[in-house]
């Protein structure tokens, strides 16, 4: 969670304890910054493993709790279209569409690749859905982004020099829908 959210999250009462996480670059260690509901600030001090330990809930809809800034920062944000499980994300931003698709490196490691769908893709995406979109992820995984001779590999904007902030938009929007699917579950 990034730290200009955990006051008005916690404010808002929505979750039992919000957290931002800040990781010291040199030493690795990590300050969890938590706002427990009904009880004042903690700062812990730990270990990277520890850290991971600690259990991050799904986070309610920023227009739950946001300002107004807030709520339109997120709006321009990557939202989630759709899904296979194990396999692919669809996720959406300003007209574009963005395809995750899981794919094997070996047998003990996997992969991401993010793809922007073209023109092509889109309208066959639009004519046979979500079917199109597993047949498409399977090329993907049957290419190999990590192989030189991939027609996927200079397609893949995880190898983009903006790669880190990419990969947490796309987590924020799956995220953010499975919080959605949490609550309608409840």
């Amino acid at each position: 969670m990034p730290l200009a959210d955990v006051v008005p999250l916690g404010a808002s009462g929505l979750m039992e304890r919000v957290e931002a996480q800040l990781t010291c670059t040199t030493c690795g260690t990590v300050l969890c910054l938590a706002l427990p509901r009904g009880t004042g600030p903690t700062v812990v001090r730990t270990s990277r493993n520890e850290a991971m330990r600690h259990p991050m809930g799904a986070v309610p809809p920023v227009e739950q709790w946001g300002d107004a800034a807030r709520v339109a920062a997120a709006r321009a944000a990557l939202q989630y279209v759709d899904h296979e499980p194990g396999r692919w994300f669809l996720v959406a931003a300003q007209g574009e569409l963005l395809l995750q698709a899981r794919y094997v490196v070996s047998n003990m490691a996997d992969d991401s690749a993010l793809v922007r769908l073209d023109e092509d893709e889109v309208a066959a995406y639009r004519e046979q859905g979500h079917d199109y979109l597993t047949a498409l992820a399977e090329r993907i995984h049957d290419e190999g982004p990590h192989r030189e001779a991939s027609a996927f590999r200079g397609r893949d904007l995880y190898r983009e020099p903006d790669a880190r902030r990419l990969r947490a938009e796309v987590t924020a929007a799956i995220r953010d829908h499975t919080w959605l699917a949490e609550q309608r579950r409840r």
